[in-house]
């Protein structure tokens, strides 16, 4: 009788928690926090692909371009999680399919990141071996359960968000002066992230040598996995916002992002380009972003095109 009465439990209460899980997935809250993978369901070939973490998830629209790709990128990404997705959805590329990889300018600073919502998604994506310290539990919530990563989750069924849909905006709803704003905070938040004391002396990145080892050897690694498979690698440094760029001064630049970058392009030899649109004065007018950083969707599809065009030069 008792274990009847368990088992009673036990079904009762996994019911409930697949109606919940289904009434929690129709939320806001879940679709902006939990539906970034959405967009990798398919089984298309394409001859472009990118990786890259939130400035290439808001950067690049193959759709938009009119081409057949796949934006790898998520919201964050580490170096080492992009070569991971890139390695998994190798099914998908055509024969000599060109591949994107794309790094923002403090990505060689960050080896990996320990936040169990952040890697929680790859539970959803990747196998099993392809990720560290599985876990079981962490498994079956994060790809079946997510209602269960907290239970404010329960109430967000009548106290949900506001819809999304900024990554369709055209144009940036911010006056220059909000997006000057948002740039000064970004920064002030990079530097507490990273234990920086400005983003413009670069001899900061002297205590990044090991950070700046382990990832650019990743970037090389990714590199010459996709030649020796003969997909065509391009690295690309994509634009920010005039407001964002004038945070970080040249020297900061050298020593935390285009030194890594050259060692990484002496290290591999020729066969290698390196696209970079931060340069580029043209494509840091704040009216083709959200905010200081992330493009809209009249910015991408302008990015989209320049590197597809890029690419066949």
């Amino acid at each position: 009788m008792i274990g009847m009465l368990v088992l009673l439990i036990f079904v009762l209460i996994i019911s409930f928690l697949i109606v919940a899980e289904k009434v929690f997935e129709r939320t806001n809250y879940y679709l902006k926090n939990f539906g970034e993978t959405d967009k990798l369901k398919g089984t298309d070939k394409v001859d472009f692909v990118n990786s890259g973490s939130t400035f290439a998830y808001y950067g690049i629209d193959y759709g938009l371009a009119g081409v057949k790709g796949l934006n790898l990128a998520l919201c964050p990404q580490s170096l080492l999680s992009d070569f991971k997705m890139l390695k998994h959805y190798e099914g998908r590329y055509n024969k000599g399919a060109t591949v994107f990889i794309v790094i923002s300018d403090l990505a060689f600073a960050k080896e990996g990141y320990t936040e169990t919502l952040i890697n929680g998604k790859y539970y959803k994506i990747l196998n099993r071996k392809e990720i560290d310290c599985y876990d079981l539990f962490e498994a079956i919530r994060a790809k079946y359960f997510p209602v269960l990563y907290s239970w404010k989750n329960f109430l967000r069924f009548h106290w949900d968000i506001r819809p999304g849909g900024e990554v369709e905006l055209e144009v940036n709803e911010n006056d220059r002066e909000a997006v000057e704003a948002d740039a000064y905070q970004r920064g002030n938040a990079w530097m507490e992230e990273f234990g920086l004391k400005n983003l413009r002396n670069g001899r900061q990145g002297d205590k990044f040598c090991k950070e700046f080892s382990y990832t650019a050897g990743v970037v090389k690694d990714m590199v010459l996995w996709c030649l020796k498979r003969g997909y065509r690698p391009i690295i690309v440094n994509l634009p920010v916002t005039a407001e964002m760029e004038k945070h970080f001064s040249q020297e900061f630049l050298n020593a935390f992002y285009y030194g890594q970058i050259k060692n990484i392009l002496d290290s591999v030899g020729n066969d290698v380009s390196f696209i970079d649109l931060q340069k580029n004065e043209k494509l840091s007018d704040y009216l083709l972003y959200l905010d200081s950083c992330r493009l809209n969707k009249a910015g991408r599809e302008i990015i989209t095109k320049i590197l597809i065009r890029e690419a066949g030069n």
